[in-house]
């Protein structure tokens, strides 16, 4: 029996759908609403969607106080939120979404420092937001730091996974490492498990184009 949802972009739902609901999920006729954010993602990353997984090679995982973060992410996630805001989009509307205490702590000291710099985006009314107090939350825009890089971390639990890919109302920008997602230090059950994940993930890729812009 097909579930409604009345949240997500199909090109977000299309995600979700095959890997957590067997796609038994089916979109609403009012969430296939064509909205500016296309348009943004045509012009910079030269794909019409809703759904985008920026590709961030090389980047290092270091941990703090048994936790981990991503200065590379970070950065550049924080990066697309100044082209956002640049092109009229609401801080109100955007959540950037992270998976541990570190990499949290790491966004809004970057955050603070960017906004001592530049007062006139809003970088300061950006909210920043762990996965496990965000069930049940939405946002207009999304971004999805994976943070980790060279093993599953995270993503072997379903539950935050889903959280994560499934929050987004209008637009999800997923940023992470293609590569380490592939990497042979993952086993073959791994892979399979996920299968459908990287498969998806496949067609929404801009590999490196954000990551290299940015630090050349």
């Amino acid at each position: 029996m097909l579930e409604v949802q009345y949240r997500m972009h199909p090109d977000i739902s299309k995600l979700v759908n095959q890997k957590f609901y067997q796609g038994r999920l089916a979109d609403h006729e009012c969430t296939n609403n064509e909205t500016a954010l296309r348009g943004f993602n045509k012009m910079r990353f030269g794909v019409e969607t809703n759904l985008l997984f920026i590709d961030v090679f090389p980047s290092e995982v270091e941990i703090s106080n048994h936790s981990k973060k991503n200065e590379t992410h970070a950065s550049v996630a924080i990066a697309l939120c100044k082209e956002l805001l640049d092109s009229k989009v609401s801080p109100k509307d955007i959540i950037i979404l992270v998976p541990y205490e570190a990499q949290f702590r790491t966004y809004l000291k970057n955050l603070t420092l960017d906004h001592r710099n530049d007062t006139s985006l809003g970088l300061d009314k950006l909210s920043v937001k762990k996965i496990d107090s965000f069930q049940g939350g939405e946002s207009p825009i999304v971004i999805f730091d994976l943070t980790v890089t060279t093993h599953a971390g995270f993503l072997d639990d379903k539950t935050r996974l889903n959280v994560g890919l499934s929050r987004a109302k209008n637009a999800l920008y997923i940023v992470g490492n293609m590569e380490a997602m592939r990497s042979s230090i993952w086993s073959d059950e791994y892979r399979q498990r996920y299968a459908t994940l990287t498969q998806v993930l496949d067609h929404i890729t801009v590999a490196k184009l954000f990551h290299e812009e940015i630090y050349g």
